[in-house]
């Protein structure tokens, strides 16, 4: 494809199993995709950028919107529409993570400390939601609303379902439900359970499911690995993946706190390198 397409188009293309210019990449569009603010804070240092905090709209796993500056560099096509909201700077609060680094959260959180050092966040009734120990770079839940429900319906209905939705882990019997109904597109794609291979995957569900992620292994390379081997990873699995489109390139989930900047740039660099069709 010669001429010029924006991102929306790119993605369109993607989701009805067509191939654009390149594969369209995502980082942080919703909240299994995103990066760990700690280690967001030293991507931005390691590519020279001193903007303002980070604004880490995702307390309970730590996320950060990545700002324009980031997007561009590594040629973003999705964002979360959330950034449409708290869009003034009174709308947020400074914080301390735990490597002493400073970003931002939205002002509305309530959030109170314990004698440990335990952070809670409170609803507006007071009531605890979570828990992150003084240690902890996450928030535990400790609030289910429907814990005291009889069980799960036995039938859903198209309506009670959407285009998007969540992997479930191993065995891949639920891509088979997918099929049936309306949803089409899937994330995370965690090739990192048994049966949930690339290869196996794309060979019996890419004709009719996209594939939004599982793009770079971040459980035994991302965070270890060296910056070849990065590379090497993220070229196998696009190739595997984008045949045909029907692929937004992601991680297997979240970058966190131990992943290496540098691997986070061999990551995407990769992700546009090989991704060009």
């Amino acid at each position: 494809m010669s001429q010029k397409i924006t991102s929306r188009e790119r993605i369109r293309l993607a989701i009805n199993h067509k191939e654009a210019d390149r594969v369209p990449i995502d980082l942080g569009a919703m909240s299994s995709t995103g990066i760990a603010t700690i280690a967001y804070n030293k991507l931005k240092k390691k590519l020279g950028l001193n903007s303002e905090l980070a604004r880490m709209y995702d307390f309970v796993q730590q996320l950060a919107y990545p700002e324009k500056e980031v997007r561009d560099i590594f040629h973003i096509d999705a964002i979360d529409a959330g950034q449409a909201f708290l869009a003034k700077d009174n709308n947020w609060k400074e914080w301390i993570l735990n490597d002493g680094s400073k970003c931002l959260i939205p002002i509305f959180l309530k959030i109170e400390s314990d004698e440990k050092g335990t952070v809670l966040l409170k609803d507006s009734e007071d009531r605890v939601l979570g828990k992150k120990p003084k240690t902890s770079l996450y928030v535990d839940q400790a609030y289910w609303p429907l814990k005291d429900s009889p069980g799960i319906p036995e039938q859903f209905g198209d309506k009670d379902l959407s285009d998007f939705v969540w992997s479930v882990p191993s065995p891949p019997w639920h891509l088979n439900i997918l099929m049936m109904i309306s949803s089409r597109i899937l994330n995370p794609v965690q090739t990192t359970t048994a049966n949930m291979e690339p290869e196996k995957l794309k060979k019996e569900f890419g004709r009719d499911i996209t594939f939004w992620g599982g793009g770079a292994n971040t459980r035994n390379i991302l965070p270890y690995r060296s910056l070849a081997e990065v590379k090497e990873d993220v070229k196998r699995r696009v190739e595997v993946f984008s045949k045909g489109g029907g692929f937004v390139f992601n991680q297997i989930h979240n970058v966190l706190v131990d992943v290496p900047p540098e691997n986070v740039i061999a990551m995407f660099e990769a992700a546009y390198e090989f991704g060009k069709y």
